[in-house]
């Protein structure tokens, strides 16, 4: 009766870079700086009442729970909504890069090429819900939200050499260390390999490391209360006690950010060839291998299922 739940979300993103490049003493390079932001805010425009308004009206026992309510008490029951933004989020990104390349050698088989570079940033994170929502009084937003204003640097160098050792077959190699405020250092690398026995084979591979700290938003996301949809059953209970409370029902959910995560880390192979018989026939063949040590216990299910 107090009307179906509509609410209203306003996404900007505005994204703005500006760059250079040329050459300079033969090292070709490139630099830039972006600023990027993503806003999102969300109104409601009907359907979610005030907890301190809707719950004095059902204590009073005039509200029919099992049919239609008087006149009046409907019109009460449509008082006692919030309407209103109720929260905005917004995300935002400075990055300053340079990149810098050059052959530095030339060798029988060809020329031996380098690349470095380096990227310092500046993540926020800024989360403001409404009065009401900070209170809890708007139901079905899962309680209280707290106000989140947070901000990290971010910095990255980086290398990568070609080398190639005879006709058709060249090996590479990168390093790269990035730094998160608040969550650490890593250094990952990668090789790699090409190789061309013939005109119309080409082989390829490489092994390398990854690292993935976790978002501000994965950190410090406001957290929610909310229940399961209904039907769920505990996998490794329900089967032993056959309850109603382990099985075909509902369990309490907490929905937002952990900051007691930790970063991601992976193994990366790849292995693949492509055939070209003719200039316009080819075949590409790609197999991928990842291995992941992470913490999936601990990551919201949205990053699960977006991963």
């Amino acid at each position: 009766e107090s009307g179906l739940r509509q609410t209203r979300d306003i996404a900007e993103t505005p994204r703005f870079v500006i760059g250079v490049n040329g050459t300079v003493s033969g090292w070709d390079y490139n630099a830039s700086y972006l600023y990027t932001s993503s806003k999102l805010t969300e109104s409601v425009e009907g359907g979610f009442p005030q907890l301190t308004k809707i719950l004095p009206l059902l204590n009073t026992g005039l509200v029919n729970p099992f049919g239609p309510s008087t006149p009046d008490i409907q019109a009460a029951i449509l008082a006692s909504n919030f309407a209103g933004d109720t929260y905005v989020n917004k995300a935002t990104l400075q990055s300053l890069q340079a990149t810098a390349s050059r052959e530095l050698v030339m060798l029988p088989a060809g020329p031996l090429a380098f690349a470095l570079g380096g990227e310092f940033r500046i993540e926020g994170y800024n989360a403001q819900p409404s009065e009401l929502l900070i209170q809890g009084d708007v139901a079905g937003y899962g309680g209280n939200q707290a106000a989140v204003d947070v901000t990290r640097n971010v910095y990255s160098i980086y290398g990568e050499i070609n080398v190639p050792v005879i006709k058709n077959l060249e090996f590479g190699g990168a390093l790269r260390y990035d730094n998160y405020e608040g969550t650490g250092g890593k250094t990952t690398g990668r090789v790699t390999g090409r190789w061309n026995p013939t005109s119309g084979v080409l082989v390829r591979g490489s092994a390398g490391t990854g690292f993935r700290a976790p978002a501000l938003s994965d950190l410090y996301g406001p957290q929610t209360q909310s229940v399961s949809t209904n039907g769920v059953s505990d996998p490794l209970r329900c089967p032993t006690t056959n309850s109603s409370i382990d099985c075909a029902t509902q369990f309490p959910t907490t929905i937002g950010g952990n900051p007691t995560l930790e970063p991601e880390t992976s193994k990366n192979y790849t292995l693949g060839f492509i055939l070209q018989p003719t200039r316009d026939l080819s075949a590409t063949f790609d197999y991928w291998y990842i291995k992941r040590k992470d913490q999936i216990d601990r990551f919201s299910a949205a990053y699960l299922l977006a991963r």
